[in-house]
């Protein structure tokens, strides 16, 4: 009987240090924390084309700056177009040859939209809250010489605030979305075949777009 009680108590003292042993092992182990989202390298430098006007048949590309994590300055090119021509004709309309030119069309042109401006950052991992104000030049004009039709230069100054979700796919790649509302200020001059203004005209415009651009960005 006496045994039978001294066992009982060796296992009975055995298990509860098991258990105190088990217990203290458990307590050491780091508590189980759930996988954080892995937060996207801060690159200074991203480009953009916009793809949702690339369907209609153009894009635009933007170049953005982030000196710091609080915002960056961005250029953006709508379009570029600048020409120069010149032909010379040897020949009459009889077809008898000439060694001078009896006659020289020449002609310089350009089509310019380019903005610039600066945003401000907001974000959290891979969600960013931007807004901003973009400067918006576009310049139109053709000259020929000698000139056939009434030739036209148009000038439009404009300020655009800004808003919009951008979201990092990886690292190297995010996909955004911005609205806009814009005020502008244009200038049309017309000259005639003899370079003389014969018309003018000046006009103010605001306008809110609900979907500016959808842009692909590669950061590095």
């Amino acid at each position: 009987m006496k045994r039978i009680i001294r066992t009982f108590i060796l296992l009975l003292a055995g298990s509860l240090w098991l258990s105190y042993d088990v217990q203290g092992q458990d307590q050491k182990k780091p508590p189980e924390t759930a996988k954080s989202s892995k937060v996207p390298i801060d690159y200074k430098w991203d480009a953009s084309v916009d793809m949702y006007h690339i369907f209609w048949g153009y894009g635009i590309i933007m170049l953005r700056y982030a000196p710091n994590k609080n915002g960056a300055y961005r250029f953006v090119i709508n379009n570029i177009n600048i020409g120069k021509r010149k032909d010379q004709q040897y020949s009459d309309s009889l077809g008898n040859l000439n060694n001078e030119p009896l006659t020289i069309y020449k002609r310089k042109s350009y089509d310019l939209s380019v903005q610039a401006g600066y945003e401000f950052h907001r974000t959290s991992v891979r969600h960013q809250i931007f807004y901003g104000l973009d400067m918006d030049f576009y310049g139109n004009f053709f000259d020929e010489d000698p000139a056939s039709i009434v030739q036209s230069r148009i000038y439009n100054f404009g300020i655009i605030p800004f808003a919009g979700l951008k979201y990092r796919i990886i690292d190297r790649l995010s996909v955004s979305a911005e609205l806009s509302c814009s005020l502008r200020y244009n200038l049309v001059t017309g000259f005639n075949e003899h370079k003389i203004k014969v018309h003018k005209g000046q006009s103010w415009d605001f306008s809110f777009n609900s979907l500016r651009v959808i842009n692909l960005s590669y950061h590095f």
